[in-house]
């Protein structure tokens, strides 16, 4: 049976098309959750044979959560969750390099996340800056006893999960950004595994576009960085949304999560 892929995107009528042609033919179903759009972004899904799911409200939470309810079932077997603009590095190896995982791990719940490559960003000298120290730090991870896994990332992820794992998942408020990284904490919150899988297989490109120069951001401290790139989602935030930051407080301990590496 094929692997739902969950694809929450908002006019991303420039993208959407170039995402669904990478994916793997057969092997997943990609279902298109279009979350208040208001371009050709279901049309042209519709016309690369994906399943489309045009939705009025907007939030990426609300989009996911109804494509899970609409699986049924099926969402208690493995579930990716990709970006509307952002597609495999090497498509015939993605699938199988984030399902790997999956497969070693005893327990019930587990999410995955694979790497990114940033591409189209202000200059490429940034996107290859970011994406070359972003790989150094989980080897170095990999390498030492830190296994405090500070980084977590639904735009390329697998997620399995039990039914009280789902129905939590599924009771959650409108929450961006971080929508992904609390849906990970409640798989590791029900006794899951959460991990990274290193190496270009389970990676993906991504629209840098968020990226600035790379003399923008040596110019400023690291925490500068954060907060410029966060406040960057706060504004595109829908209305009625949470910062998923805030939610966590006093919900989850922040002394990091047991991680589980893959090359």
């Amino acid at each position: 049976m094929s692997v739902p892929v969950l694809i929450a995107a908002r006019n991303e009528a420039d993208q959407i098309g170039k995402v669904l042609a990478s994916l793997p033919r057969g092997a997943v179903e990609p279902i298109v959750l279009s979350n208040g759009s208001t371009d050709a972004t279901v049309t042209i899904a519709r016309s690369f044979g994906a399943r489309t799911f045009d939705l009025e409200a907007e939030g990426k939470m609300i989009a996911l959560q109804h494509g899970l309810t609409h699986l049924g079932r099926r969402a208690l077997e493995p579930v990716i969750t990709l970006d509307a603009d952002s597609w495999p590095c090497l498509p015939s190896k993605w699938l199988p390099a984030l399902l790997q995982p999956l497969e070693q791990q005893p327990t019930e719940n587990s999410a995955f996340c694979g790497g990114t490559v940033y591409r189209g960003g202000s200059d490429a000298l940034s996107d290859a800056f970011h994406t070359l120290r972003e790989y150094r730090h989980y080897r170095r991870m990999e390498r030492t006893r830190n296994r405090e896994f500070k980084y977590f990332t639904g735009r390329n992820a697998v997620f399995r999960m039990t039914a009280d794992a789902l129905d939590e998942v599924l009771s959650l408020p409108n929450l961006w950004p971080g929508e992904d990284r609390y849906m990970a904490r409640i798989l590791s919150s029900h006794g899951g595994t959460i991990g990274f899988v290193a190496g270009l297989g389970a990676a993906v490109f991504s629209d840098g576009s968020r990226r600035e120069s790379l003399r923008e951001r040596l110019s400023r401290t690291k925490q500068d960085n954060l907060d410029i790139n966060y406040a960057s989602y706060l504004a595109e935030a829908p209305p009625g949304s949470i910062p998923a930051e805030t939610y966590l407080e006093g919900r989850f301990a922040e002394s990091g999560d047991d991680t589980v590496y893959f090359k």
